[in-house]
């Protein structure tokens, strides 16, 4: 008995199937062999048939435009942009109140005292035969024997009057301001006597304070002395005198050490 088999291939990559049909005897078995350009039917009994690839079918017509795909997630973050340029100066602030006044300076030193002024004018007596003549100044008074006088306040003087005859003793005049310097007082740093041979200095009338002042071997000299701190060259020992001249030329704190 033969047996038909009907053969539906489908092949790949064409646009349409072929139908073959081959006819194997009874009991033999059929196999599909791909080719390059389709299959071959083997049977076992030696037939075969060979299906070749129906021809490329035309292209189809455009599909329909998509449906609109969803709206896609945010981009990153830009990076940041470049600085701007510096902006002009501001213009200049308002001045600054006033400052509260600032505190009252020390107390500058005592100046110096003046010389003493000159004597006020003196008066002279001559003996006559009648008395005494009394002469003050360019005026002369005739004071004759028992005879009593009076005295006269007056803004320049006073007046001596006697009988008929009278004098005028004028006030002394104040010396004018002298310009020397002299000694005011002696210095004793550390207290009088503290050492034998005590060292002292002088202060000046113009204020100032002058020492001999130690300044190395042959090197000693009389010296005005600045502010600042000081040893005595006097000594008890190992111990000595040292103090401070402050600005305004005190001596402060005076110690033995």
């Amino acid at each position: 008995m033969i047996k038909a088999i009907i053969v539906l291939l489908a092949l790949t990559g064409c646009a349409k199937s072929l139908e073959s049909t081959v006819t194997a005897k009874n009991g033999s078995s059929c196999t599909v062999e791909k080719t390059t350009t389709g299959a071959v039917i083997k049977c076992d009994d030696g037939t075969f048939s060979e299906i070749k690839n129906g021809a490329t079918g035309a292209t189809g017509a455009a599909g329909a435009t998509g449906a609109t795909g969803a709206t896609g997630a945010a981009g990153a973050t830009g990076a940041a942009g470049a600085t701007g340029a510096t902006g002009a100066a501001g213009a200049t602030g308002a001045a600054g109140a006033t400052g509260s006044a600032g505190a009252t300076g020390a107390t500058g030193a005592t100046g110096a005292t003046g010389a003493t002024g000159a004597a006020g004018a003196s008066c002279t007596t001559q003996q006559t035969s009648t008395g005494i003549k009394v002469t003050c100044g360019a005026t002369t008074s005739l004071i004759s024997n028992g005879q009593s006088c009076s005295v006269q306040q007056a803004s320049n003087g006073a007046i001596v009057t006697c009988g008929a005859s009278s004098a005028v003793i004028l006030n002394g005049k104040d010396a004018a301001p002298s310009t020397s310097i002299g000694i005011a007082s002696y210095v004793y740093p550390c207290g009088k006597n503290e050492f034998a041979n005590d060292e002292i200095f002088l202060r000046l009338t113009d204020g100032n304070l002058l020492g001999l002042y130690d300044g190395g071997p042959n090197l000693d000299r009389l010296a005005l002395l600045s502010p600042g701190g000081y040893v005595t060259t006097d000594r008890d020992g190992c111990k000595k005198c040292h103090f401070t001249i402050t600005n305004d030329l005190k001596i402060v704190n005076e110690r033995i050490q």
